[in-house]
């Protein structure tokens, strides 16, 4: 079954003033998961149409989904100059993003699926003492 209503759209702002866009499909009370897409991508990865989401699927199952984009992608800013890199999304956009959904979710921690970089972000996240991640994929 696919979840038919659409994602509702949320805006956060970076340390630097970067605005990121936050997509999500609401489930009360439902455990929190963030997905990440890959370079050059953007949350359409996890969402290309109703009927072939995982997006929606994971929301059916119960689940409070966030999809980001970072910055540079999708609804997000993409900031002047064109320059940015790996460690932007590491150390400005992911502690952004997990800060956003755990006050708007009322989650401790989140579960992560990254596609491509969007899970090279996570380790790294991880590895420089991230916290707050429940599991990720």
């Amino acid at each position: 079954m696919v979840v038919a209503v659409e994602p509702q759209l949320h805006h956060i702002v970076t340390d630097d003033g970067v605005r990121l866009a936050l997509h999500r499909y609401p489930v009360p009370r439902g455990p929190a998961v963030i997905a990440c897409h890959g370079l050059s991508a953007n949350r359409l990865a996890f969402d290309p149409r109703p009927d072939r989401s995982l997006a929606r699927y994971l929301a059916h199952a119960g689940f409070d989904v966030w999809l980001v984009e970072l910055r540079g992608s999708g609804a997000s800013e993409r900031p002047r100059p064109l320059r940015w890199n790996f460690d932007d999304y590491l150390e400005r956009d992911l502690p952004a993003l997990i800060a956003a959904v755990r006050e708007r979710s009322g989650q401790d921690e989140v579960s992560w699926i990254g596609h491509s970089m969007g899970g090279l972000v996570l380790y790294a996240y991880l590895a420089t003492g991230g916290k707050h991640i429940r599991r990720g994929i």
